[in-house]
């Protein structure tokens, strides 16, 4: 392997999970180099993190902190510390950047990770990016990304995640084009679109490595409470998932690449096992339910649970997958001046926020989310996993 990569680890203000997914990196990612970048946390013991890291990481890694403004709000700085890391890994002429988020972990090694993701890249020409990130079981995928043999990859109807491998090559070709959409929050769509409207795609790796820690209070919004301990090792066993088992990993190479590798088939955790879809606490579960409810609808429409992804010998051009609409939806820039929506309180959008939520939810999608867990149940025990 001769690819120059770099490792973008981002976090704000989750020492824990930080440390964890460090942790986790270099046990099982040993490749590169690595560099943190902080969205310039308030919790001074990110820092403490970040300075333990580099310290013990031979050299390895390195960290960025990135000020703050009054405008920097909390999730809309990621973009922008993405922006910082792409343009760096270009600038520097890596071949590959790695994003990795703070609440993400390997749970095995991804010795040939890299030289797999090179296979894909060379023979499917519209990869920008790879997913090494289990599914989440939140909906159906059978029409929204194909399996390829040839790659060992799915192509999916998106054109972007936040936790991926870039191919540079294609991203440098466009880097008087290229530039992070910022502004609204959760710009994920917009991002996407920006790749979709240029004939590249989004693909997930046959063969996945790296976990989202399932089950967390959210805290997007505030510090993390081991803030308050001073035994950061202590507090961060809460948050470790286990690398999986000689039997996951013996089905998760040997099974039939149409059967989706989700995340709740594996023994991550305790609490994953015992439910079935991803939702963080504190939330409103509205959306948990009705992503439930989407799943129970199609499968039982199909009489299939999973429903079986369409496999595709090699790759080709031409694709059975339409691009994801609601991506291509967005428009560059919102109709809404930023002084408005500056001016609106936020009490009045939390109010608008929960009405619609409210207004969404039925009964019908709890008892979808009942279903489905059953449904989990039964499809552990012919996997043989537990």
């Amino acid at each position: 392997m001769n690819k120059k990569v770099l490792l973008c680890l981002f976090t704000y203000n989750r020492p824990s999970f930080l440390l964890n997914a460090a942790r986790s990196i270099d046990s099982f990612f040993p490749i590169g180099d690595r560099l943190i970048i902080d969205d310039g946390s308030s919790d001074p013991l990110v820092s403490q993190v970040i300075d333990r890291i580099c310290a013990t990481g031979n050299g390895k890694w390195k960290s960025y902190i990135r000020n703050r403004g009054a405008d920097n709000l909390a999730y809309g700085g990621f973009y922008k510390n993405m922006s910082y890391a792409l343009k760096y890994a270009l600038s520097i002429g890596y071949d590959y950047c790695f994003f990795f988020e703070d609440d993400s972990q390997f749970v095995l090694d991804a010795k040939g990770f890299i030289e797999n993701c090179e296979k894909v890249f060379d023979e499917c020409q519209d990869a920008i990016q790879i997913q090494p990130l289990f599914l989440r079981r939140m909906a159906s995928y059978h029409n929204s990304c194909e399996y390829i043999a040839s790659a060992n990859a799915y192509r999916t109807n998106r054109g972007f995640s936040t936790t991926a491998i870039w191919n540079l090559a294609h991203v440098r070709k466009l880097a008087d084009e290229f530039h992070f959409f910022c502004d609204a929050g959760d710009d994920l769509p917009r991002n996407s679109a920006f790749w979709l409207k240029r004939g590249f795609r989004l693909y997930l790796a046959g063969e996945p490595n790296v976990a989202i820690i399932p089950w967390v209070q959210s805290y997007s919004h505030g510090s993390q409470p081991s803030s308050t301990h001073s035994n950061i090792d202590e507090v961060s066993k809460n948050y470790i998932l286990k690398p999986l088992s000689e039997k996951e990993l013996h089905w998760l190479e040997h099974r039939d690449h149409s059967i989706p590798a989700y995340q709740e088939y594996f023994s991550l955790s305790k609490e994953n096992t015992e439910r079935p879809i991803w939702h963080q606490k504190g939330q409103n579960l509205v959306r948990y339910y009705q992503l439930c409810s989407q799943i129970i609808e199609e499968e039982n429409r199909l009489g299939k649970s999973p429903v079986p992804i369409n496999k595709i010998p090699v790759w080709t051009k031409a694709t059975s997958i339409p691009e994801l609409a609601s991506h291509l939806s967005w428009k560059p820039n919102s109709n809404v001046p930023k002084e408005w929506k500056k001016r609106v309180p936020k009490w009045l959008k939390n109010i608008k926020k929960q009405a619609i939520l409210f207004r969404q939810f039925t009964l019908k999608s709890y008892f979808a989310y009942r279903e489905l867990s059953q449904r989990l149940k039964k499809e552990q025990d012919s996997l043989a996993l537990f």
